[in-house]
């Protein structure tokens, strides 16, 4: 049956134009466990929600709609000038939570322009996680302010669906569409596809998207696509990122005249049904369907030849073990190596069936026991047909060799097993022992002497509130443990009781549960219930193990079996605390009360951790015992109350001296405070109740238990300052200080900051007549920051005596600190800037009671500080060079598949100072500073920091403190793996530094891994005047560079550099699919400047093959001129031709455009 269907999206005549189109924009993003959470329910604070905060604002005053599109239920809010994630009802002026379809919010708000708006995202249930997307439309563009922006493609238009051509494909997916294995899909199933051949008529962005009761996954390819090999050509893929629940939508750049395909599929297994494909641009889409051919059968499970083959084995304690990828490092895994062989090409399917878990591990060529990822194809667990045993189907090849590995989920696990294998064709199963590049030490060779220790918790036990115990008591034996060789060993208890273990190293404080705590355990023993630790001992330290319950107060008697390769010294010891803990059983329940309010009339404070803008109510209680012991105070009121405990006395204007503890919603009972201390008679305590919320106000009572009556007493503290009340402020003065942050202002090290940079102060002295709080605001058009100093202020010790600090409190990146000043004081304000080296001009605004004299002024340092002009002048040097012989490790923060060449200096100095460490050199550069030693196999240890690019052409710059008579180790390596080189490292600072080159010794050997040989080519040209020119990435519109765009061919997928060498700065550019002048960022892989030395680049790029690749070569500075060469490495010779493409910028008009096409449904059979 044919369908002949034309689509008219418009005329300019059409009386259903409207006449200004809603512009749309989209916004995507995630919630995860790392993004921000707040108590969107003030009445469930123990409720977390994830959200992220959309910065927004309007260009034009009107009506504008948001919606979201997720897979979760979500929740939305609209606020005005700020919101704040404490207080969610403020400046709130929209808000829904399901009101558009599947749970998803949509609001209307009326914005205006001028203002600044605030969208949050948040989910509708708790804790919830996932990706989720707004459409957000109006009358005009919206201006978002976030790090994740709208998913618009770089220099696309907001286009209103009048100026875009929708060309649509409507077909089905049934059980005669054509199947494959899809990209991340279920490796045991099918999935049905329709593959769409995709041609335009006009070059520029085009969205496709799905419509479908099913749920549907598009990948787009460039040229052609093999369902055997799905990857190939493969340029982007989407599952749900459509506007409709569980569709597609697909963005991506097309050019007129190559072909693409578009593959919809599904993301179930053999899902069926209808849908639709729209293809939105700027130009006509043809939506072709094709059937495309595969370089390989693809054998789905109902036409798979029934031919089986089967492997019976054994895992018992005399077979081999190993490390499993992904299993416990601590354990070993019995396992049998099958070698796999097959007469006939095809996918075949594994499966395991036995008593045991088991899990399978298919290899290519060969295996290493001791390596075990390396060759690794695939792996399953339990994805069988039997419970807890493995399947898995592969594509095998004739005249190759496969290892199928048949192990355990569990370690140590034995018993027999059976492997059946069906394909086209007889399987050769035969069981072989594989060889090990280092060996692995069975459980069975290894010595394994056990100990037995036995004991009991009882009622005359002590008591500890052990780590994560909810502050409960819980009764404790503490064993000495000794051992004479030092080694692995293992403790594991067996009782009747839910038994913990604590692990320690050198002592054991039952007050203090965490100090020197090495590893503890709950459950990981071979008993249900039981503890299960595995340590590492030395012979001559002492240990602690800490037995104890799961549950309070719980008693009874246990044993503790231990192995290892020596006998282990087993003595219960009776610690000693640094305070005493009280027994349980000695704690008789003694209740006693205090009634009281707050209201108006009550004192005030800022309370610790609340709003420094607000004032909290408070009543303070005067509280004495008459025993010594545990106490415990719960609150219960209709106010949400906050507690602080207080030693000696209490100061409502300086609310964090004498303070014990505090506590907030830790009572059973909702929003109320509970806290536990221990008392002492002769001793006066404060117990301060607040609110949660400023100026609330109600009825609140505090009951106190412990081992006798409390003593409650209503108190009125004094102040050492005094505290304004709302209604007593004074009218606020204003004054005005202007200056200038320039070249020529002092620098220091700001708080907080990279300690490698330098920031530009202005210090001035702040005085006032009269005592009070103050407020001091930034204004300038560079993002400034304030910190606020008592005393004096000394720029080579920026943390010393600082009292405040902010960055963007008065918004517009300007600081506002608050601050309460006495006039017997002095104060220092310092004005710096949030990025480094920044200069420009300032003021400042004091607002308080009274006017504020402000003065610059220029403090003194404890050190010198040298800035950038004036490097120090006693310099040293060291010349080395990277080498195939040279030293190698892991760098920190390095790859750990590959290896870096290094050499390591020891460094002394004659006189303690800040010293300067640099490096030259023609390759990238990194520097790692450490204290006493260097272990390259434990590279972390005694680092004291680190540089890749501080200081100039990709070259590392340390800045540290040495001490004279101490040894200090400079490791100079690079930024990329297995990278020769010469260098040099200079030290600057105010003497000579000694620097000697040593060879470290490490823990445990590292060894080098073999490289492949690179296979070399070249290019060489010209840029000159008649050399095409364009707009380069990161410049401004309108600045002209010549280029040459060069078309890179290689025969072998692998990873490819290009290095260039010319007299003139140039850069490179590397594009795939297609390289569009008049659009230089659509495509762009990978661009570098100066890698390469000399201000030449340097690109490492994975190429594969069957791709286009462009490589474009211009230069730095505009309109500059020369020849230059190319140099390229691989694994083969890269054919390199010039290349002159055609620029596609887009010519749309006003006008709608009409496309008009015929579809041929197929029939579907059922």
């Amino acid at each position: 049956m044919e369908k002949h269907i034309l689509f008219i999206l418009g005329s300019a005549a059409s009386p259903l134009a409207a006449s200004r189109a809603d512009v749309k924009k989209f916004y995507s993003g995630a919630w995860t466990a790392k993004s921000a959470a707040f108590s969107r329910d003030m009445h469930q604070l123990d409720k977390q929600y994830y959200y992220q905060a959309i910065e927004f604002s309007v260009s034009m005053m009107g009506t504008y709609t948001f919606t979201s599109k997720s897979q979760i239920n979500t929740y939305g809010s609209i606020y005005d000038d700020s919101f704040n994630a404490s207080d969610p009802i403020l400046n709130l002026i929209s808000q829904d939570n399901g009101s558009n379809s599947n749970g998803q919010f949509k609001m209307n708000a009326s914005l205006q322009p001028g203002h600044k708006y605030i969208l949050v995202a948040t989910t509708f249930n708790p804790k919830a996680v996932g990706k989720f997307l707004i459409v957000y439309s109006g009358p005009a563009a919206i201006n978002v302010r976030s790090q994740n922006q709208p998913r618009l493609a770089a220099g696309e238009r907001e286009l209103s669906a009048a100026t875009r051509a929708i060309s649509i494909f409507i077909t089905s997916l049934s059980s005669s569409s054509q199947s494959y294995h899809r990209p991340n899909g279920d490796e045991n199933e099918m999935y049905y596809f329709q593959a769409i051949q995709v041609t335009v008529s006009a070059s520029g962005t085009y969205i496709f998207e799905s419509n479908s009761s099913i749920d549907t996954i598009g990948y787009f390819y460039n040229i052609y696509f093999d369902p055997s090999n799905p990857i190939v050509n493969l340029i982007t893929d989407d599952d749900d990122d459509g506007f409709e629940l569980y569709q597609f939508r697909i963005q991506v750049y097309l050019q007129t005249g190559i072909p693409y395909v578009l593959v919809v599929t599904t993301h179930v297994g053999s899902d069926r049904g209808s849908l639709s494909v729209s293809a939105t641009g700027p130009g006509s889409a043809s939506l072709m369907p094709i059937t495309p051919t595969t370089s390989i059968p693809i054998i789905t499970l109902s036409t798979a030849p029934p031919v089986s083959s089967s492997y019976v084995g054994a895992l018992s304690s005399t077979s081999p073990v190993f490390v499993r990828p992904e299993g416990d490092s601590d354990e070993f895994y019995y396992f049998q190596a099958i070698q796999v062989t097959v007469p006939m090409a095809g996918s075949y399917v594994f499966r395991s069936d036995s008593d045991i878990d088991t899990m399978g591990y298919f290899y290519d060529l060969s295996f290493d026991p001791s390596n075990p990822l390396t060759n690794l194809i695939t792996d399953d667990d339990d994805s069988g047909h039997i419970d807890l045993q493995f399947r898995i189907q592969v594509y095998l090849q004739t005249g190759r060799t496969y290892i199928l590995v048949v192990t355990t989920h569990s370690e140590s696990e034995q018993g027999n097993f059976l492997v059946s294998a069906f394909g086209p064709a007889t399987v050769s199963l035969m069981s072989f022992t594989p060889s090990t590049s280092r060996p692995i030490v069975t459980q069975s060779t290894s010595p394994s002497i056990s100990s037995t220790y036995s004991g009991s918790l009882s009622t005359s036990s002590p008591v500890f509130s052990r780590p994560d115990g909810d502050n409960e008591f819980f009764y404790f034996q503490a064993i000495q443990v000794s051992v004479s060789l030092s080694g692995s060993y293992i403790f594991q208890s067996d009782s009747t009781i839910d038994t913990m273990g604590f692990f320690y190293g050198v002592s054991f404080d039952p007050s203090v549960p965490l100090t020197n705590l090495l590893i503890d355990d709950d459950d990981d023993g071979d008993i249900d219930f039981q503890f299960r630790i595995q340590v590492f001992l030395q012979a001559g330290s002492t240990y602690i193990l800490v037995v104890t319950t799961h549950r309070e107060y719980e008693k009874g008697t246990f044993s503790i079996k231990t192995s290892g390769p020596a006998n282990i010294g087993l003595t219960s010891i009776a610690p000693s605390t640094s305070r005493p803990i009280v027994v349980p059983t000695t704690i008789p329940l003694v209740l006693s009360s205090y009634s009281g309010s707050l209201s108006s009339s009550s004192p005030v404070f800022y309370r610790p951790e609340g709003d420094t803008q607000k004032y909290y109510y408070f009543r303070a209680i005067r509280v004495t015992v008459r025993t010594t012991g545990n106490y415990m105070f719960e609150s219960e009121s209709i106010l949400d109350t906050v507690g602080y405990f207080y030693g000696t006395s209490f100061d409502p204007s300086a609310p964090l001296t004498n303070l014990i503890t505090e506590d907030d919603d830790d009572s059973d009972s909702p929003l109320q405070f509970r806290f536990q201390l221990y008392l002492q008679t002769g001793l006066t305590f404060i117990l301060v109740v607040t609110t949660h919320r400023p100026y609330a106000s109600g009825n609140f009572r505090v009951i106190a238990t412990g081992l006798a009556p409390v003593s409650f007493t209503s108190m009125t503290p004094s102040t050492s300052r005094p505290i304004i009340t709302p209604t007593t402020l004074a009218p606020a003065t204003q004054s005005i200080y202007v200056g200038a942050l320039s070249l020529n202002s002092a620098v220091f090290y700001r708080p907080d900051s990279d300690s490698n940079d330098y920031y530009y102060f202005q210090a001035i002295q702040v005085s006032i007549s009269t005592a009070g709080f103050y407020t001091f605001r930034s204004n300038s058009t560079i993002d400034t920051r304030g910190y606020f100093y008592q005393s004096v202020f000394d720029p080579s010790n920026s943390a010393a005596n600082l009292v405040t600090s902010d960055d963007d409190g008065a918004g517009s990146f300007q600081f506002r600190l608050q601050v309460y000043l006495e006039t017997t004081r002095a104060f220092i304000l310092v004005v710096t800037t949030h990025r480094a080296y920044i200069t420009g001009n300032f003021s400042v605004s004091a607002n308080g009671p009274a006017p504020v004299n402000l003065i610059s002024i220029t403090p003194v340092t404890s050190r010198p500080i040298t800035t950038l002009s004036t490097t120090p002048s006693v310099s040293s040097s060291y010349a080395g060079e990277f080498s195939s012989s040279s030293l190698i490790f892991y760098r920190p923060g390095g790859s750990t598949s590959n290896y870096y060449y290094f050499v390591a200096l020891q460094v002394t100095v004659s006189i303690t100072g800040t010293y300067t460490f640099t490096s030259t050199s023609t390759v990238d550069t990194m520097g790692y500073f450490y204290g006493n030693s260097f272990d390259p196999s434990e590279p972390l240890t005694n680092l004291i920091t680190r540089n890749d690019d501080g200081g100039i052409s990709l070259q590392f710059r340390i800045e540290a403190f040495l001490e004279t008579g101490r040894t200090y180790i400079l490791v100079v390596t690079t930024h990329r793996e297995l990278i020769r080189g010469n260098f040099t490292a200079f030290a600057n600072g105010i003497a000579s530094a000694t620097l000697t080159s040593i060879t470290p010794s490490t823990s445990r050997p590292i060894t080098t891994r073999p490289t492949t040989t690179s296979m070399p080519s070249s290019y060489s040209s010209t840029l000159s005047s008649n050399s095409p020119f364009f707009t380069r990435p990161e410049v401004a519109v309108g600045r002209q560079y010549f280029y040459q765009a060069i078309e890179v061919t290689i025969p072998t997928t692998g990873d490819y550099s290009f290095k260039s060498d010319s007299p003139i700065d140039v850069i490179g550019y590397f594009y795939q699919i297609y390289f569009d002048p008049s659009n230089p960022t659509a495509n762009l892989i990978t661009k570098d400047d100066d890698s390469g030395s000399s201000l030449q680049f340097l690109i490492r790029v994975f190429l594969q093959v069957g791709r286009r690749y462009f490589l474009v070569v211009s230069t730095h500075a505009e309109s500059n001129t020369g020849s230059f060469s190319i140099r390229v490495g691989g694994p083969a010779v890269a054919v390199l031709t010039s290349f002159t493409p055609t620029t596609t910028q887009s010519t749309t008009t006003g006008k709608f455009l009409i496309n008009i096409f015929t579809l041929t449904l197929a029939t579907v059979i059922p």
